[in-house]
């Protein structure tokens, strides 16, 4: 009987022919074991190449002298476009304050204004409402004549 594991051999590689099949079954398993646990580790080192490290990731002080430097410009111009930034709303927010304060002494004397006119004001006569309407008001102006003699 030809064993499958001779017929693969010999198809995968001239190589793996000359050598003559292994007569255990544990012998396979474990061959067949230790080149999954090589292509596994083998592809997972090829993927931890292609991801992106991490910046952070490493000490400090093993950046060069140049990298600080080009950190600490960036973010000292930070701190300055920060600073412009709050300045710029300072100033809106001190202008809108003093707008708003405009409009409330503005209310505050219109009010004080509608208070003397209102006192100066004779007092108005109170007024009753009727509370029927008057009787004639809904009738017609001129009598309505017969239908029959305006159909004539």
């Amino acid at each position: 009987m030809i064993d499958i594991t001779f017929l693969l051999a010999t198809s995968m590689s001239p190589l793996l022919a000359v050598t003559p099949p292994p007569q255990d079954q544990t012998t396979t398993y474990i061959i067949m074991g230790g080149a999954t646990l090589f292509i596994v580790y083998t592809m997972m080192r090829l993927n931890k190449r292609k991801t992106k490290r991490d910046p952070m990731d490493t000490p400090f002080q093993t950046r060069s002298l140049a990298q600080q430097r080009s950190t600490e410009r960036q973010f000292e111009a930070l701190l300055v476009e920060f600073s412009e930034m709050s300045r710029k709303m300072t100033a809106q927010l001190d202008t809108r304050s003093a707008k708003l304060e405009a409009l409330i002494n503005d209310a505050d004397e219109r009010i004080a204004r509608l208070e003397t006119l209102n006192q100066q004001a004779p007092p108005r006569p109170n007024f009753q409402m009727p509370t029927e309407p008057p009787a004639d008001r809904y009738a017609p102006a001129t009598p309505t004549p017969d239908p029959i003699a305006i159909a004539k």
